[in-house]
């Protein structure tokens, strides 16, 4: 079990059920629930006790409220544990956020954004994750990768690779281009408000597809900025100096304005910003990603498995994507082993 979400509790029948379901539905289930009953003088055992839930457990002590604290923690069977007052409503994703930052590795986390698939969010999260990462002066590169990402290189292959400001890796190609539906101009002629739609979710969906035939019926469309348009993957990695022409640039001639309720703006924005700057001269034109653009494994781009293991190991790329639990486990154990036995020949080497 990796969480005990510790509740001391006196007489709070007016908040316990809210504050009780805001616990029980989080989206992280690995967690108890220890209610310690501080000599409640009303009904609030009885409450609590009404909760059919095999996570949640009460522990009865005398009224004494730093005594039931300290009988709490020793009650507590988590590896980790999360106070809560009984007049609180806990965030559904509280708990997965500190399961998250109980992991070794992690700097940093945020809630500032909801990123909805193929809004400007994912944009704005990528912005300020740039910023607070500019902030730690040893940072010399960066590269954005998600949770269906594995490192194929090693570290010091990516050190190696990464290791002047000239070193940009970003993939790009001129918009309209042949690669997208109508030349991908449709993701920057019409509005698309996925913001506020999510359109995963299928009334939401439903608006969305209204609201864009809506538009083409009456003909209406955006006016594009007197610049050429790049798109690309969103996956990249870019030294500091191209990091920070990007943050301190990124108002430059209403290209970031112009992206606002864009379709997938995440493939568009850091291409045209960089391709339509000085930047443009140090950047090179692969983002040093083994990607499969075709179905597989139920997806698109690929979720990788063993059959991609020689492919990549021939590849240049420094970043596999997209790997899951379920079917790339052997292949990212493999690239794990082959990872660790390289590193370890560097470091022998080195001494």
């Amino acid at each position: 079990m990796k969480v005990t979400v510790l509740m001391v509790v006196y007489n709070g029948e007016k908040y316990l059920v809210e504050c009780v379901n805001s616990i029980i539905n989080q989206t992280f289930s690995d967690f108890e629930l220890l209610i310690i009953d501080d000599g409640s003088t009303y009904n609030s055992l009885g409450i609590i006790q009404d909760f059919k839930d095999r996570r949640v457990r009460v522990v009865r002590n005398k009224h004494d409220y730093i005594g039931s604290l300290n009988l709490g923690l020793k009650e507590s069977r988590g590896e980790y544990i999360a106070r809560m007052d009984v007049d609180d409503i806990m965030e559904r994703y509280r708990l997965l956020v500190e399961g998250l930052k109980a992991k070794t590795g992690i700097r940093w986390m945020n809630q500032s954004f909801i990123t909805n698939w193929g809004s400007m969010n994912l944009v704005n999260a990528i912005l300020l994750l740039c910023e607070v990462a500019l902030t730690e002066e040893d940072n010399t590169h960066f590269h954005l990768i998600s949770g269906a990402d594995f490192p194929a290189a090693t570290n010091s292959e990516i050190i190696a690779t990464c290791s002047s400001e000239k070193d940009n890796y970003i993939e790009f190609f001129p918009m309209p281009t042949p690669r997208w539906k109508e030349g991908g101009m449709n993701r920057l002629l019409y509005f698309h408000p996925l913001d506020i739609l999510n359109s995963r979710n299928s009334m939401d969906r439903e608006r969305y597809i209204r609201f864009l035939q809506v538009q083409q019926t009456l003909g209406i469309k955006r006016k594009l900025l007197d610049i050429t348009y790049f798109g690309g993957s969103t996956w990249w990695s870019l030294s500091r100096t191209c990091v920070e022409y990007l943050i301190r640039n990124k108002c430059e001639n209403n290209i970031y304005a112009s992206m606002q309720d864009t379709y997938i703006p995440d493939e568009m924005f850091f291409q045209t910003l960089l391709l339509n700057s000085p930047m443009k001269e140090f950047l090179r034109n692969d983002n040093r990603r083994y990607i499969v653009w075709s179905v597989k494994n139920g997806h698109i781009p690929a979720n990788l498995d063993m059959e991609d293991y020689d492919a990549i190991q021939k590849s240049r790329c420094l970043f596999v994507r997209k790997t899951d639990k379920i079917c790339s486990w052997k292949l990212i154990n493999r690239i794990a082993r082959q990872r660790k036995m390289l590193d370890s020949q560097s470091f022998g080497e080195l001494n």
